[in-house]
């Protein structure tokens, strides 16, 4: 959410740039079902992979700058 210098809210983004979402929903789509033993480590294991990429992905750092920038340009 991005407000504007009286503090009303003048456009929204998120929660992720398009290519990043289709990398989340790729991936937890992979997941076993919920009532499965296996499903918490999983799930674990898909975070962790996750934070790497937002951390040490330079792709993602720059989809998610021109995702904000289009949002903000529209506004």
């Amino acid at each position: 959410m991005f407000l504007d210098e009286q503090g009303n809210e003048f456009c929204k983004w998120g929660p992720r740039a398009e290519p990043v979402q289709r990398r989340v929903d790729e991936l937890m789509a992979q997941l076993p079902d919920k009532e499965s033993p296996t499903f918490n480590d999983e799930r674990k294991k898909a975070i962790q992979q996750l934070t790497a990429m937002y951390r040490e992905n330079e792709q993602v750092w720059d989809e998610v700058f021109s995702s904000i920038m289009e949002t903000l340009k529209k506004a």
